[in-house]
């Protein structure tokens, strides 16, 4: 059955809106951070950008750690540093001089005078 347009007469019919009328408008409520939320990612970048930075400063240093030449790098890998041996001790220090020699004995005693 074909649906028939409501007669404009009929008073049970439901009331139409004109064709040109605005839908209906529903209120919109906004929760949450969403602005808020782009600091993570910002964090995240940033974080990307050091790590990349100081893998490039590394090999700018230290070279292909590795592998590579031994010339790459503005700081060598293999740093040999040789410390000469110390020199020989000095001279004994001179000896001290002898005591004096012992003081002679007492003489002997005179012999007897001569009967008389």
């Amino acid at each position: 059955m074909v649906q028939q347009p409501n007669d404009p007469n009929d008073p049970n019919a439901p009331a139409q809106q004109p064709s040109n009328a605005a839908p209906p408008q529903r209120e919109v409520i906004v929760t949450g951070n969403g602005a808020g939320g782009g600091g993570m990612g910002a964090m995240v970048g940033i974080l990307i950008v050091v790590v990349v930075v100081l893998i490039i400063g590394g090999f700018l240093l230290f070279g292909n750690v590795g592998g590579g030449s031994d010339d790459s790098g503005l700081i060598d890998g293999d740093v040999n540093i040789e410390v000469p041996d110390g020199g020989d001790g000095g001279d004994g220090g001179d000896g001290g001089d002898g005591s004096d020699g012992a003081d002679g004995g007492d003489g002997a005693d005179g012999d007897d005078g001569d009967a008389g």
